[in-house]
């Protein structure tokens, strides 16, 4: 805000936010069928004791804040007691418009409507996912039970399916309230903060309003949207409160600010050498290091506006979006904002990286409507690939030496350093081997997976990370933190007003049962160490260039462990691959922009980015602990992941992931996604291989309506890989059975013959030969029969027969895809003499 704030007037601003925040709680907090309006159980919520205990008393005044959550509504027919314009006072009237005004702009309602009374404890939230219509299926309606915010509970189920399931409104309510009593902010910037973690936790299940038949969207993302437009429009009518320029809908308020960061995977695998030590610890490090870089510059710009979080509507997957008040002073002071972390980027990544920001996107009240917003987010995503074409074009024209100087500054520090050990680009620090920002990340990698919450403070120096005038530390530094997140799972019930950050930190940890301490190259038991590939020594001894078994996995599993895991789960067999795995939603951007159609609002975009970061963020990061243990995830939120696993693992985990992902978006055939798998042995290079998953990501890409995955050089639509991971069984079954007829050669005879349909296919008649070539091969070498000339493999027979057969029983999809199931069975059998 242009000027600084009295403490009266902070308060009152304050006052007005958490007004917003806790405007319509009491749509969620009648547990007796009292028949009441809601906003008088808004107003007795904060006038209670138990509220008021938890609230300095020079953090808001409430009486006001009484006034303003009972008094939200516009509604001519409505008691008075519950009315803005009979509100007395005129000042407090004016506050009451805009609670009411950021309460219709935040829903896309229409002014003056009937406010929705439903019940409550009966009504159910349809899942947003499942409004997506693309004109690729009909989307079938789902909606989620009421529970708090869990993986499992984030899969949304029929109506009828719902029926069926106890009803668990109370208990909802009631796991609320405990968490309310463990929350104890320090100062009102957590009491806002912690207050949004407990209505997401809480409140995502619960429907907003039911005037609109969809029911969509959420309680928790209305209120914080609220709260986001009332802060901005308090700051814009700060220095006149006018009743008649707060209820003018027309004029550009608001503007919409985004930030984009370019240069994402390139930066995270800029590697020298091929697989350098701590490698995992810093690909892992540099991921989240990415992730805090969009956290940090957002929060750089809502602090230098004076805005609350609730303000970053999305920040997911290297990408933010903002609503901030279109004043003279955030005018000003955004480009500014923009020209200083341009700046810094440029210092710090010398053009490698850049976060493209576009802040010139204006909005009314009246471009809150769903026709008009959803003009207004395209505006915003043309805006943002204006800024990529033009990055850091600002500063080249008003800094012309800064980029010089830059690069001279960074060829001096290489001259005299020499060049980082492990990135082979930046120049290492001062008496160490790796640069600065190398040697964040190994540590940002090691503390990320077992520190739950991440203290941010104004001013560098103060923690142990510094980025963009900020420090940021795993443990507490001094109480004058400005934001708390926490990051992961945690003993302590305690909240001091974090806001809850999910984010992807799962690496294989050490255990007793995968390393063995104890022997150099142990034959006994079923260690990780029995059936690896590499050479490491139980301790140092002076050789050079042998890793040191006790130092390598003093706590998380290495790539070389990991595959290890691959032969040690085949029984000894098979090749010990990595496999990438890259995957990321289809066509995101048409659905965000034209998915919704006219239902598109400022509360729908914030939950439908929302929940689809989740998916990535929280069910994916639960089912590797579960089910995947030995996956390493490098990166995975917003729309998109990327994880090395064990190469059996990757093929089940990837279909696990097509097939979870279908179910948590209802099945609606609108929303789908795509994913690249590629192999490599352990100490091939991570950047190689990954190019690798991205090229067959691209394949499913290209493929007729995506949704669809490619191994092996083939691309199948999920449906299609059940079928093809039960012709492997049935493969692997005969390759392993005693006098077995079927072995390598034979597996490599049916590619041929899949490559001499594939020519067919393509018009050239010789390929046709494969049928009667196959036939007499599978008589030949395949068929078994006893003494007495009778079949006994009659049932692997049968499953060939669609392979080769004339006719309408000829499986072509199996034929088309033969490649999966042969190579997915040779590499399961490799090294075991056959």
């Amino acid at each position: 805000m242009e000027e600084d704030m009295d403490e009266r007037r902070k308060r009152e601003y304050q006052t007005v936010m958490l007004a917003a925040l806790l405007h319509d709680i009491g749509k969620f907090l009648n547990r007796a069928d009292v028949r009441k309006k809601h906003p008088l159980f808004s107003a007795d919520y904060v006038s209670s004791d138990e509220f008021k205990k938890r609230i300095g008393k020079n953090w808001v005044d409430f009486d006001l804040l009484k006034i303003l959550v009972q008094r939200h509504h516009e509604y001519s027919r409505m008691p008075d007691e519950l009315l803005v314009q009979k509100i007395e006072d005129t000042h407090a009237r004016a506050l009451a418009y805009i609670v009411s005004r950021a309460d219709s702009y935040s829903s896309s309602e229409r002014l003056g409507e009937e406010p929705s009374e439903l019940d409550f404890k009966n009504a159910r939230l349809r899942s947003i996912l499942t409004r997506v219509d693309i004109e690729k299926g009909q989307p079938i309606p789902q909606y989620y039970n009421m529970q708090k915010l869990l993986p499992k509970a984030a899969f949304p189920i029929s109506i009828n399916e719902l029926s069926q399931l106890s009803y668990s409104y109370e208990k909802l309510h009631g796991e609320f309230g405990k968490s309310f009593l463990n929350f104890m902010p320090k100062d009102f910037d957590a009491l806002f903060n912690g207050y949004l973690s407990l209505l997401e936790e809480f409140l995502w299940c619960v429907p907003s309003d039911t005037r609109d038949k969809f029911n969509d969207i959420s309680l928790y993302d209305h209120l914080s949207t609220t709260s986001a437009i009332a802060a901005c429009l308090y700051q814009y009518h700060y220095s006149n409160f006018d009743e008649k320029e707060i209820i003018n809908n027309s004029k550009d308020k608001f503007m919409l600010i985004a930030g984009d960061l370019s240069g994402i995977q390139k930066f995270i695998f800029e590697i020298g050498s091929s697989n350098p030590k701590k490698l995992s610890k810093i690909l892992r490090g540099r991921s989240f290091y990415l992730s805090l870089l969009t956290e940090v510059a957002s929060i750089k710009i809502l602090r230098r506006l004076n805005l609350p979080i609730s303000c970053r509507i999305m920040n997911a997957g290297g990408r933010f979006v903002l609503i901030v008040p279109n004043t003279p002073f955030a005018k000003e002071a955004v480009p500014k904002l923009k020209q200083e972390i341009d700046t810094w980027f440029y210092q710090q990544f010398l053009g490698k990286l850049s976060l493209n920001i576009a802040c010139d996107i204006a909005l009314s009240g009246e471009d809150f409507g769903s026709e008009k917003f959803s003009q207004k987010y395209k505006e915003l995503g043309q805006a943002v690939e204006l800024s990529k074409k033009k990055r850091f074009l600002d500063i080249v024209m008003s800094n012309e030496g800064m980029i010089g100087a830059a690069m001279r500054n960074a060829f001096a520090s290489l001259q005299e350093k020499g060049t980082c050990e492990f990135c082979k680009i930046y120049p290492k620090d001062s008496g160490k081997e790796r640069c600065q920002m190398c040697t964040n990340s190994e540590n940002l990698g090691e503390e990320l997976v077992s520190k739950p919450l991440l203290y941010f403070y104004e001013g560098e120096g103060k923690g142990e990370f510094d980025l963009m005038g900020y420090s940021l530390s795993f443990k507490v530094k001094g109480n004058d933190w400005i934001l708390l997140e926490r990051i992961g799972d945690e003993e302590s019930n305690k909240n001091e007003g974090f806001i809850r950050r999910y984010i992807s930190n799962y690496i294989p940890e050490t255990s007793e049962d995968d390393i063995d301490l104890n022997n150099e190259h142990p034959d006994e038991g079923n260690t990780l160490c029995k059936y690896c590939g590499n050479s490491c020594k139980l301790e140092g001894d002076g050789e050079e260039n042998i890793p040191i078994r006790k130092q390598l996995v003093a706590k998380y599993l290495t790539f070389q462990c990991i595959s290890a895991s691959a032969v040690r789960d085949n029984n000894g067999k098979g090749v010990d691959h990595l496999a990438i795995i890259k995957a990321d939603v289809d066509d995101l951007g048409f659905i965000f922009s034209n998915g919704l159609r006219d239902a598109f609002s400022i509360s729908r975009y914030a939950s439908l980015s929302r929940m689809l970061n989740y998916f990535f963020t929280g069910w994916l990061i639960e089912e590797i602990r579960e089910k995947f243990p030995m996956t390493y995830t490098v990166y995975a939120g917003g729309d998109d992941l990327l994880m090395i696993a064990p190469w059996e693992d990757a093929f089940r985990f990837g279909r696990q992931i097509g097939v979870k992902f279908k179910s948590y978006v209802g099945g609606n055939p609108n929303i789908t996604i795509s994913m690249g798998i590629n192999l490599m042995r352990p100490g091939s290079p991570v950047k190689l291989a990954t190019k690798g998953a991205d090229d067959n990501l691209d394949k499913s890409k290209e493929a007729d309506g995506k949704n669809s995955i490619t191994v092996f050089d083939t691309t199948v639509k999920w449906d299609e890989l059940r079928e093809l991971e039960e012709f492997m069984k049935a493969l692997n079954n005969a390759f392993n059975e005693e006098d077995a007829k079927v072995n390598a050669s034979f597996l490599y005879r049916l590619l041929k013959y899949h490559e001499m349909y594939l020519s067919s296919e393509d018009g050239i008649v010789e390929g046709l030969k494969f049928h009667s070539l196959m036939t007499r091969d599978v008589r030949r070498n395949i068929e078994k029969k006893n003494k007495q000339g009778n079949v006994l493999n009659q049932i692997f027979l049968d499953m060939l027969s669609p392979l080769y057969i004339v006719g309408t029983g000829f499986n072509k999809t199996l034929m088309n895809n033969l490649k999966i199931p042969v190579f997915w069975t040779l590499y399961k059998n490799r090294g075991g003499g056959r």
